[in-house]
């Protein structure tokens, strides 16, 4: 059993510790750019997603009931407002975002109706305080996720992915120091020990196989180095490039599949250059003041353009 050093995730995004998405943004495009690393995310209502899946799989596999704790069957059809989930996490008063027209003539106020959407969830977020609504489209795409992850069949083993996952320990936080003195931390959403082999598992929702597939070559890679370097650190293993991350990846677009992907790095030597490349960058982060430098990489665009015929 691998050691937590976190209890709860809230404890963990607390820690004030280097975890890989602030490194994936320090390699932006291949480029160690520190100004990317202090661009703030804009939050995107497509992350609450990943969450609603990850612990509705969660909940389905281990049978815990925490998806229930957090959010709740809407029924209204729609997208969510971008906001709202801002609003109910940062305890917002949630009546004082309801847009009204202008005052009638007896004084009289009625909602606008060209955000009437966006009000039935707010009245229902009110019924369910500090819950985040999940809507009736989105319900359905994660119980067709949920069960096609389950019955997934496992690379490599004769089971199916909801079996291993039944077995292995859910939310495992841990934190170490690397060769350069950074403290890191890592937030494992699954890892399961198969006799003396530990399987680390990140699960992972995408618009589609092929915006998932570039992201997993460019910034994904970075996760896998930093999670086995931190497991290997934590359990006293050696030679933590034996070890890889399985990404567990739900896609949203129509038929609604799933896939294990792993990076592929080729043979062991372009292995070895990788973890080369990894090492690179954390001494260069660590060397890092922390402060913005005040301008961007230089940044070249492929343009593909057609030679016109003749009219």
């Amino acid at each position: 059993m691998i050691v937590r050093h976190f209890e709860t995730e809230e404890e963990y995004r607390k820690h004030k510790a280097l975890n890989f998405s602030k490194l994936g943004s320090y390699y932006h495009e291949g480029i160690y750019s520190p100004d990317h690393a202090l661009i703030e995310l804009e939050f995107k209502s497509y992350f609450e997603y990943g969450k609603m899946f990850e612990t509705l799989l969660q909940d389905t596999v281990k049978g815990t009931k925490d998806f229930d704790k957090r959010f709740f069957i809407s029924g209204v059809s729609g997208a969510i407002p971008e906001k709202l989930i801002q609003w109910i996490d940062e305890k917002e008063d949630l009546e004082s975002h309801i847009v009204y027209n202008k005052p009638k003539k007896d004084g009289s106020v009625e909602r606008s109706k060209t955000h009437k959407i966006m009000h039935a969830f707010i009245d229902e977020c009110l019924d369910n305080p500090g819950m985040i609504p999940v809507s009736i489209e989105d319900h359905e795409m994660l119980k067709m996720h949920v069960e096609r992850m389950c019955e997934m069949p496992y690379p490599g083993y004769n089971v199916k992915t909801g079996d291993l996952l039944s077995k292995a320990e859910w939310q495992v936080g841990i934190k170490w120091k690397d060769d350069y003195g950074l403290e890191k931390k890592a937030l494992i959403d699954a890892i399961v020990d198969i006799g003396g082999e530990y399987i680390l598992f990140d699960i992972k929702t995408a618009a589609d196989e092929k915006r998932f597939s570039y992201r997993l070559a460019d910034y994904y890679w970075i996760q896998d180095m930093q999670y086995t370097e931190g497991v290997q650190e934590v359990i006293g293993m050696l030679a933590y490039d034996m070890m890889q991350m399985l990404f567990l990846v739900a896609y949203k677009d129509k038929p609604y599949v799933c896939q294990p992907c792993m990076v592929d790095y080729g043979n062991t030597d372009q292995r070895i250059i990788a973890i080369e490349e990894y090492k690179d960058l954390c001494e260069s982060f660590s060397k890092w003041n922390g402060k913005p430098i005040g301008w961007l990489p230089m940044k070249t665009k492929k343009v593909y353009l057609k030679q016109r015929g003749n009219i």
